[in-house]
């Protein structure tokens, strides 16, 4: 992923800044070969050793070496810190989305139920229909009667039948009507405690985000103080006194053809922004 390209660009760039370390420890140890090979002045020597004294001045080798281990150590410990945040904001997305996916569930439920109740309204209405259509029928029944014993007889019948219907219908009611409210009562009950887990993990999440935003900074913060570190240690000036001297001892080699040919020069160009080495972060 474009962490881990980030961190394999880091490295490289740490590596070549090591490489340009060590040419320059290369380079200062070849002038002084050269230099103690062909001068013995003792006034010479000394200010060879200020010379060299001046350059480890303007490198602090141990000082770079340190720093860049220390920034090196802070960022591999930042990313580390950032792969656990991004692998905690990973999981908590993954529950959220299981939240959700349980949210669903339970309004496809919810419409289930109503569905249910829809059914049962309906079966009411077909039941009131045919109580009114079974009224009818005794009502017609009472008027074929001859005598009011016969009347009494259908009429406890027809009153009998509808008791024990009002019964039956009441008991299913009743055992719909507590397992709706039950049903209801936790639904609404786990729907409110998965509410508040969301806006608590929206809220962890939130703070994970402001704490990479915060490490992306300090890394930053970390690339920009070692580049302006390596320019003011490329750009620190050489005292004059030393700069003639350097000049006083090099024309002797000019003149003499036996002499082997000058060093390389540094690899540090005064002006030159070394921007390739900004460090690359996670966004």
């Amino acid at each position: 992923n474009q962490l881990d390209i980030d961190n394999n660009q880091l490295t490289i760039k740490m590596k070549q800044l090591k490489d340009l370390l060590e040419q320059k420890d290369e380079t200062i140890a070849q002038i002084r070969e050269k230099i103690l090979n062909n001068d013995n002045d003792e006034e010479k020597a000394t200010e060879i050793d200020n010379l060299l004294s001046t350059v480890k001045e303007n490198t602090n080798d141990n000082d770079q070496q340190e720093l860049l281990s220390n920034i090196n150590n802070d960022i591999e410990k930042a990313n580390q810190h950032m792969r656990n945040l991004h692998a905690e904001i990973d999981e908590k997305t993954r529950r959220i989305k299981e939240l959700d996916s349980l949210l669903n569930q339970e309004k496809d439920h919810c419409k289930e139920l109503e569905t249910k109740l829809k059914v049962v309204l309906e079966l009411r209405e077909r039941d009131a229909h045919l109580h009114i259509r079974q009224l009818g029928q005794t009502d017609a029944e009472l008027r074929k009667a001859r005598t009011d014993t016969e009347r009494v007889r259908i009429l406890q019948q027809q009153l009998e039948f509808k008791q024990k219907q009002l019964d039956d219908v009441q008991k299913v009611l009743s055992s719909e009507q507590t397992k709706f409210s039950e049903e209801s009562g936790k639904l609404q009950h786990e729907i409110h405690e998965k509410w508040m887990e969301v806006k608590r993990l929206t809220r962890e999440l939130d703070a994970a985000r402001k704490e990479c935003e915060g490490l992306r900074r300090q890394i930053t913060k970390y690339a920009n103080n070692e580049r302006l570190s390596q320019e003011k240690t490329m750009h620190k000036p050489i005292p004059q006194h030393i700069n003639n001297s350097s000049r006083m001892s090099s024309e002797p080699e000019t003149n003499n053809s036996s002499s082997p040919p000058p060093p390389p020069p540094l690899p540090y160009q005064q002006g030159k922004k070394y921007d390739s080495y900004q460090f690359c972060f996670y966004r």
